[in-house]
């Protein structure tokens, strides 16, 4: 049976916007139609619209286009087997493309016309010369030591057999947590009496030690541990024979000390020793004429306190610009 042209035309106005092609035969543009308005939230398919649908055995080809321009398509190959599958999958595809062509437009934001500065006027006299930038002051490195010098007074007992008046001389190089130290140290002549006279008795020996220091303001404590060696001389006096010897002496003693600055240069140090002897000579004197035998031998622990006049000089200063 063959359409007449206006009845053609009734059945193309049933489904305005949409063309539909292909050798598949399964999708009719009005029930494609009817289906797409009963997804989208409208009851009428925009007018600007324009809806391809080429529908093959190899391909689903989907197009939307719109007047301003815009276009969107979708593909599917190889398309659904079943004809209402595949006019599903045009329907869902047509309906998407509609919902992302609706949104409208926004137009580009205008950019701000750019602000050219205005050229300066041409002087007749050129600009001046930059001169270069000033070089940075060098800087002299802090000093980070000092050094001081000692002399201390003071007494013992028992680091020689017999008690006896002490004297040092201590040079020292100080860090800002400890210092390091040597000195030569004497015992001086201590005298022991025997039945018809007396023995004499001294000690020279060098010794060298680590301290670490705190300080509170002028208040300063330090704690070492040091060693020393050398010799006890011994000489009988007052007998028909005076004979003198000399003997090795060691010891170790760890030191306690108490600093009293009375100027940046200038402090007082109270020191007390432990002295633990490791080598400790004992001096033995006989008289002949009576028979008599004396041993005076040196006590394995004694105790030393002195008291230094330190001064000190390197000060510590901070860094500062050199011209």
């Amino acid at each position: 049976m063959q359409l007449s042209p206006v009845l053609a035309g009734l059945l193309f106005a049933a489904a305005p916007g949409v063309a539909v092609s292909g050798d598949a035969g399964c999708i009719d543009g009005a029930a494609l139609l009817a289906r797409v308005q009963q997804w989208s939230e409208s009851s009428s398919l925009p007018d600007d619209a324009i809806i391809s649908v080429d529908h093959t055995a190899a391909r689903l080809h989907v197009r939307i286009a719109r007047a301003d321009g815009r276009a969107m398509e979708r593909a599917f190959a190889p398309p659904p087997a079943n004809c209402n599958d595949a006019e599903l999958v045009a329907v869902v595809a047509v309906s998407l493309a509609l919902d992302a062509t609706s949104t409208p437009l926004t137009p580009p934001p205008t950019q701000p016309p750019a602000l050219v500065p205005a050229s300066p006027e041409q002087d007749d006299e050129p600009p001046p010369a930059l001169s270069p930038p000033p070089k940075p002051p060098a800087t002299v490195e802090p000093r980070k030591s000092t050094f001081s010098l000692g002399l201390g007074l003071g007494g013992s007992v028992g680091v020689v057999p017999t008690p006896a008046f002490e004297s040092a001389l201590a040079f020292r190089v100080h860090w800002p947590r400890f210092s390091v130290f040597v000195a030569g140290e004497t015992s001086g002549r201590a005298r022991a009496p025997l039945a018809n006279g007396t023995v004499d008795i001294a000690r020279f020996a060098a010794a060298a030690g680590v301290c670490v220091a705190v300080g509170v303001e002028r208040l300063g404590i330090g704690l070492c541990g040091a060693a020393a060696a050398g010799a006890i001389w011994a000489r009988s006096r007052g007998i028909a024979r005076p004979a003198s010897a000399t003997s090795p002496w060691l010891s170790v003693f760890p030191r306690a000390e108490l600093s009293l600055a009375l100027d940046r240069r200038w402090s007082l140090v109270l020191v007390s020793d432990a002295n633990i002897g490791i080598v400790r000579p004992s001096i033995v004197a006989t008289q002949q004429s009576v028979g008599t035998r004396v041993e005076l031998p040196t006590p394995r622990v004694g105790w030393r306190g002195l008291l230094e006049v330190r001064v000190r000089w390197g000060t510590p200063r901070p860094a500062r610009s050199r011209p």
